[in-house]
């Protein structure tokens, strides 16, 4: 029993990654996974727990602005991480075009 506050999709989508607090920009990602709530995330670069990021995630030529907080990572092949993220700040309008990718 899937036991999620929200749906997830499998969708990839250009990510790029900035700690919050940091000037320069963390990295360069792409989404494995997206929901209301957050989304998963594959990076060459780490990630710590608890780490609040800026994320600008590129969703059908469009580009949408969350504030998030690292809750898991997990080592994948290649040597990369699959970084999830819960959603703390998104404004409607971005919050709106993520749920459309559960409409196609």
């Amino acid at each position: 029993m899937d036991n999620r506050r929200f749906p997830r999709i499998s969708t990839e989508n250009a990510v790029l990654v900035n700690r919050l607090g940091d000037d320069e920009i963390n990295g360069l990602a792409r989404t494995s996974v997206m929901g209301a709530g957050g989304c998963s995330f594959i990076s060459s670069d780490t990630q710590d727990v608890h780490n609040l990021l800026k994320l600008l995630i590129s969703i059908r030529h469009e580009v949408v602005e969350v504030r998030a907080r690292v809750v898991f990572v997990k080592k994948v092949e290649g040597g990369r991480f699959e970084i999830g993220v819960e959603f703390l700040d998104i404004k409607e309008r971005d919050q709106a075009k993520i749920k459309a990718l559960f409409d196609d």
